[in-house]
């Protein structure tokens, strides 16, 4: 129900990772759910990630969750230094100063 009402909301999907002693079993085990689609080896993919612990009588169950808002164009956030222009090299400091060229000698040893 709450994969479905975050599908509604917006997202293009979802997936929800739970690990633990799933209802009360000896061995712990992971479950799945997938709804949509999640690029993670996508860098410009807006994904949202959260992982939280429920603490039960028989151990502790991990819950993730991933969340696909759609794919980001054009953003300068994520790079901020790109295009930032260097005020200290501009400002005539010691790395933009030209020396004269020395001059030759000829003839002297």
């Amino acid at each position: 129900m709450a994969m479905a009402s975050t599908m509604r909301m917006g997202a293009e999907g979802i997936k929800v990772l739970i690990s633990g002693r799933l209802g009360g079993a000896e061995m712990a085990r992971n479950e799945t759910y997938k709804e949509g689609r999640i690029p993670l080896h996508t860098l410009r993919a807006d994904i949202d990630y959260a992982i939280s612990e429920a603490n039960t009588k028989v151990g502790v169950i991990g819950v993730k969750v991933w969340i696909c808002n759609g794919e980001i164009y054009g953003k300068r956030d994520l790079a901020p230094n790109i295009g930032a222009k260097n005020v200290k090299a501009k400002s005539g400091g010691s790395s933009t100063r030209k020396f004269p060229e020395k001059k030759k000698i000829i003839g002297k040893n």
